[in-house]
This record gives C-alpha cells, structure tokens and sequence, in this order.
C-alpha cells in the first residue's frame, strides 16, 4: 500500500518497492503460459527471445536513468507483479448478488485484454489461405515493422505516420505486379501496394496498436451476443497451451487459462457461408493471428529499426496516384546533352491515397530515360509540386547523352559525304511517379523521443501492478466499493496522493464516480522541485511564466487538488501539458469515457518517473486510465507516457528531469 502523506516510504529509489505492493494482492501469480510456437515456417530474425513472452517487467540497466528503479533489477519483484497484474483484474472482475458472490466468467478476457493494452508493444503472426504468413512488431504507438508476402516472394513492411510502406524487391519477380509493370520500383519503398482500408480500422486486425486492439476486443466482450465458455468445458488449445474461448461478434477470442491470463490468439468472424478458421488454416477468410508482448528494451530497439528504415523514405513512391501525360516528350539534343519535356494533364488518385493526402498537393517525380540510334544515352530526372486537381510542365536535362550524340553526329557526317542519307533516331522513354508524403525529419524526430521514452518510462502494466489495490477481496472493479488506506473522498469515489523518500509527488490515484470538478482552481502551490525547474528554464533562455506551470497529478477536472502538493509536479507548461499527445490530451479522453458510460467508473492512476532516487524534477509521466461499466467489467483502457520537456529557444525540446 502506498505510504500516507507525511510519512514517505523508508525505501529509497523511483518508486516504493513492487514487492512490498505484491505481498498485499495476496502473493506471486502462477508462471505465465508459454506463448504458443509460430504457425509454419518462419525464416528470418521474427522472434524477440527470451524473457519478452515472460514477464513484462524487466529489469532494468543499471546504468543511466533507469537504474532509479533498483527494484525492477529482482526476478521475484516482477514475478509478484504480474501476479498483481492478476489479481487486479481476475479478482476484482467478480458480482455479487443478495446471497453468494459469483465470479463473471467475463473476467479472465478483460484481465488479459487490460494487461494487453498497457504494453509498450506486441507481435503478432498471422497466416491467410493460399497467401503465406505475415508477421509483425508494433509500438504502444503504432508504429511498425514486418514481412508480407508479394507476388510470389517475401517485402519488408514499415507503418510510420499511419501510412505503410513496402520495400520492393530487387530485382523484382517475374509477372504481374513484379517486373512485368514496376521495373522502376525495384528496391524502393511504396505504398499502396498493400491494401490497408479505413474501413478495418474498427475490426480487430493484426498490425493495431495494444490499446487500439485490447480496446475493440474489450467492446466486443461487453456485447451481449458474446457466448462464454462453461465453467465445466474443457479447454481448447493454442500452440500447445490450455486456452479458453469466447465468442464474440467479432471473432473467437482465445486466452490462457492460466494466470496470468494473456491473449493468444484472435479468429476474425468469417463472411456468410465460410467458417471461421484458426491460424494456419488454408481457407479464403479473414486472417487469424497470434499476439505475443514485447519487452520495455525490446520495444525501443524496435524503435530504433524503424527509426533507421524511415530516414529512406523520402524518395517513396505512392502507387494508389497516377498521372496522366499529354502525347510524346518532347526531346532536344545537343553535344552538351538532352533535354527532355512533358505535360502533365492532371492526376488520379483512388479513394485510400486521397485520405492520406494533406493540403491537396503532392509531388511529382518525372524520369527520362534517352537512346540514340538504338544506343542507350543517360536518364534525367525533375521533381515538381503539383496540385491534386491541376496540371504541370516537366523537364530534366540528361547530360550523359552529349558524348553519344556528338558521336551520331560525326557518323552522320560521314554518312552524308558518300550520299547516304542521315536519320538521327533519337528517342525518349517517359515515367511519372507521384512521391509519397513523409516529412521524414520530424517523423525520425518522433520516433527518437518516443524510444527514448520506452527505455526510460516505467511499462505502464507495471505501473498499475504497483498501485494500492482498489477493492476488497471479493469485490468488483467498482472502487466504490473498497477505499484504500489514507484515501480522501472525492464525490462518489475517492482519490490517494503520496509521496516519495525525498517529498516529491510520487503516484495518484483515484477512483473516479461523479466526482467535483475543481477546474476553475488555479493551482498556487509550489511542488517540490519547483524551484529547480524554474531555474532549468530560465538557463534555457526561456520565461518560466510561460514555459513552465504546475501540472496536476490527479485532474482537476476530476477533483484533484490544487493546493495540495503531493498533487502537483513541475512541468513543461506547451508540451507535456498542453500539447497534442499532452496530459490535457489524456485528461480529455478520461473525460470521454466518462461521458460514454456516465454510470460507470474510472481507474485513474498517474506515476511520475524519475532518473535517480535523488531526482526532484521527474522525466515525464505515466497516465492510465481503465473505464468500467456499471457490471463492473472493464470496456476502455487509455495508456499515455508523456515526457517532461520545455522548448528551447530555437524550437528544439529538453527534457526537464534532473
């Protein structure tokens, strides 16, 4: 249980001990199931090894700043964890009625869909009928790496910025869509090649993000079409381990038996007249996949591959927009080359391109390729912006044709004194590809902040495995029911604060059901290590009245205090509150939730992190937020980790943590 204010923990380091908060759930879980083998064969270095299909929670470096967590280096600490883990969802996961309590055979699916969406990554495999298997890793983001099958042979998959993109082969292979009509694409990245709909981004699908599938499969939990397992059915298996089913509209959802639940495997709903077929099967249906975690430090690695696969995509080339050319190129040669011209009459792009398109412009990419009397002579290339619904003039000069021509000239010349006739047989071959739009520096940007991130921050479901629980032993998800130790009232649920060794906020938490909105509070307090973050802006060159502010661990909005300082963290006032993917941005989607099942409740839990034990200023924030429905059954989970940072004055971040 977390320490009451005033009384900081006697242990020193990030965080209060994960072993100290496990022996209060009741113990160490069970060990996890083995993930089950991939299905087929499965060439290439697919598999993160090891400990990723064990425990989440690794132990850390203990070198830079995750060694502010001594803690985490214990094998037994993360065994209790995800017992933890568990306990929180299975035990919670339980109805009651005027008699005897039952458990809601519901529970072990949203344990293991929880856990799953708090995960810094996943793997997942999948084989359809007749087309091979595809394979891939995804960061809690969405970014992702993979393999797929094309024409007859194995590409290379990158999913950065919400677009995908396909290394072509090189060479490419024989008939269509391989040599047959894209000779010029070999070994280039594309997309459009891979149909990726819109229209899926609602039906669990390989190649989402934890949270984005947990959260549909949870959905698809609550309906009540959804036909549980019976207590006494035996098991099913998957790759060799005990599961259990549940079949929901959107598919069969398959999870351990044993504890701690995890997904294994997810069979999408056939259409009309087809069966649903288990991974592996040679059928035309929907693909079936394996889903696998992956670890803290296998996450940022990842992170860093695709942060090295982006830096290619600048020459990308969008396949789903054609251009249309007006007639033949024109072509004017000299001794000093061939220059070589084109008109662009407009461009055609289908409705999967149109979406990714922004501003209604794009770039055009116009190649040449010249002979001369049948003897190759150089290619040139021009780049033009156009507009989406307009047209262009292109031309690009290919110097290396002078030396070919000015040798036809003197051939011609000679030919001309015995009276033969002179022809100079000069032609142009034409293509017109459109780029594809990547603003690759500040997606590598992106991808560098978020894997620095991954190796620092705390795996948010070892976050909520340390937090105090929220329940007594037979009780719901409904924390209502059950009120930690040193816990204050807030509305119809409650809200604990506490603080570390050295007095700096340390965790909140609160359970959130019709709770006041404190909003119109200005918070006045200074937190501890205000002061040092203020002098860390102004030796930025920045105002602190503009660059910093006080950022509430527990929402305001949702009844944390303002004055209180164990509520309150130093924070970049742009960034890390305000900003896009910032704790305001997290707060808004809490409230959205709220706002769908306003009968429910909400699991709100906030960790600061730190570099060191002796750290007043943290590096960023960990969020989670877990709706419930009024049954007590988890049906949305929000994970956020937010870095601490303020902006220098030529537009760059830095972090704040000391």
């Amino acid at each position: 249980m977390p320490p009451p204010l005033g009384k900081p923990p006697a242990a020193t380091g990030g965080s209060p001990s994960a072993g100290t908060r496990g022996s209060t759930w009741g113990g160490p879980a069970a060990p996890r199931p083995a993930p089950p083998p991939p299905p087929g064969p499965a060439p290439g270095p697919t598999a993160d090894h090891g400990p990723d299909h064990g425990a989440p929670h690794r132990p850390a470096h203990r070198d830079g700043p995750a060694a502010a967590f001594p803690h985490r280096t214990r094998r037994w600490t993360a065994l209790v964890a995800f017992g933890v883990v568990a306990a929180l969802a299975a035990a919670l996961l339980t109805r009651h009625d005027s008699t005897t309590p039952h458990a809601d055979p519901r529970a072990p699916f949203a344990t293991a869909l929880v856990d799953l969406a708090l995960q810094p990554g996943v793997r997942y495999r999948s084989t359809t009928g007749g087309s091979g298997w595809t394979a891939s890793r995804v960061t809690a983001t969405g970014e992702a790496l993979g393999e797929a099958p094309y024409a007859g042979t194995r590409v290379t998959t990158l999913t950065v910025g919400g677009t995908t993109y396909v290394r072509m082969p090189d060479p490419l292979p024989p008939g269509p869509g391989g040599a047959d009509d894209r000779k010029d694409l070999a070994g280039r990245w594309v997309t459009g090649v891979l149909h990726t709909g819109a229209e899926s981004d609602a039906v669990p699908r390989a190649g989402m993000s934890p949270a984005t599938l947990a959260n549909l499969l949870l959905q698809a939990l609550d309906s009540g079409r959804t036909t549980l397992p019976d207590r006494d059915a035996a098991p099913v298996r998957v790759g060799g381990v005990p599961a259990l089913r549940a079949r929901t509209p959107q598919g069969d959802l398959y999870v351990s038996t044993a504890r701690p639940y995890r997904v294994l495997e997810f069979v999408p709903s056939a259409p009309p007249g087809s069966a649903r077929q288990r991974t592996g099967a040679d059928a035309s249906a929907p693909a079936a996949f394996t889903v696998s975690a992956l670890s803290r430090a296998g996450s940022a690695a990842l992170l860093g591959e695709i942060r090295d696969d982006t830096a290619q995509l600048s020459g990308a080339v969008d396949t789903r927009i054609t251009a249309r050319v007006e007639g033949e190129p024109r072509t004017n040669c000299s001794a000093a080359g061939c220059d070589v011209s084109t008109r662009i009459t407009g461009l055609v792009a289908d409705d999967e391109a149109a979406r990714r398109i922004r501003g209604g412009r794009v770039t055009a990419e116009f190649t040449a390729t010249v002979t001369i009397g049948g003897r190759p002579a150089g290619t040139c290339t021009a780049t033009e912006e156009l507009p989406l619904d307009g047209s262009g003039e292109f031309m690009c000069s290919d110097a290396d044709a002078g030396p070919v021509f000015a040798e036809q000239e003197a051939e011609s010349a000679s030919w001309a004194q015995d009276g033969t006739p002179v022809s100079h047989d000069v032609r142009s071959a034409v293509s017109v590809r459109v780029l594809a739009q990547a603003d690759v520096a500040a997606l590598r940007q992106a991808q560098q902040q978020e894997e620095q991130l991954t190796r620092e921050a705390p795996v948010p479901a070892d976050v909520l495995a340390r937090a105090a629980p929220a329940r007594d032993g037979e009780g719901a998800w409904d924390c209502t029911g059950s009120r930690p130790e040193h816990a204050v009232g807030s509305g119809a649920g409650w809200i604990l604060n506490t603080l570390g060794a050295n007095g700096r906020s340390e965790t909140g938490q609160a359970c959130l059901k019709n709770p006041p909105d404190d909003s119109g509070t200005q918070a006045r307090t200074d937190p501890y290590g205000y002061a040092e973050a203020r002098a860390e802006v102004r030796g930025l060159g920045r105002d602190p009245g503009d660059a910093l502010t006080r950022c509430h661990i527990v929402a305001a909005r949702f009844g944390g205090s303002s004055t209180l300082a164990a509520n309150l963290s130093p924070c970049g006032r742009l960034t890390t509150d305000n900003g896009t993917f910032g704790m305001a941005a997290f707060e808004d989607a809490a409230a959205r939730e709220r706002a769908r099942q306003p009968s429910g409740t909400i699991h709100y839990l906030v960790e600061p992190f730190f570099a060191s034990a002796r750290s007043s200023v943290p590096r960023g924030f960990v969020m989670i937020a877990i709706g419930c429905t009024p049954a007590g059954l988890p049906d949305a989970v929000v994970p956020r980790s937010v870095p601490n940072v303020v902006e220098r004055a030529d537009g760059g971040l830095v972090n704040l943590g000391n």
